[in-house]
């Protein structure tokens, strides 16, 4: 199977999580920032390339709906687990085409990530998978289409 300019899919999306790692590497020290502060950061990736880091209030970043995007991350305090609203928003962003969304903390990132379309059908599956990671236990496949990678 050939993909985009003769590369193999593999290695397309090989790259694209790659990038996606030093992206997220730059809202690393806002992590920190929102351990001490409680405030947290959101990073938007849109398709034409364009990359927003958005200040949020405390314990959470509100922003009104942007389209486009694909790839969302957002700072946590002390945890890269994602809590009940951020895997809502994740499986809505998701079926929109979203390649990843990740949390990032002083202790761990958190990337989920896309190698296939999500059908509807997975919803409830992935919605376990994402409700239920655990550092400790790593990554891994969460459905068919979506997958999880912890980084310290």
């Amino acid at each position: 199977m050939e993909g985009l300019g003769g590369e193999p899919p593999g290695r397309i999306l090989e790259g694209a999580f790659q990038y996606l790692v030093d992206v997220l590497g730059e809202l690393k020290p806002l992590a920190y920032v929102t351990l001490s502060t409680g405030v947290e950061y959101a990073l938007y990736l849109l398709r034409d390339g364009e990359v927003y880091v958005a200040e949020g209030g405390l314990g959470r970043v509100v922003l009104p709906y942007v389209a486009g995007v694909i790839v969302e991350a957002h700072t946590h305090p002390a945890s890269c687990l994602p809590s009940g609203r951020d895997v809502d928003t994740a499986l809505a962003r998701y079926m929109e085409g979203l390649y990843s969304s990740s949390i990032v903390s002083p202790s761990c990132t958190l990337i989920t990530y896309r190698v296939a379309p999500v059908a509807e059908e997975e919803l409830e599956e992935l919605k376990r998978g994402l409700s239920s990671l655990d550092p400790a236990r790593g990554g891994g496949a969460l459905t068919r289409s979506v997958r999880a990678v912890f980084i310290e």
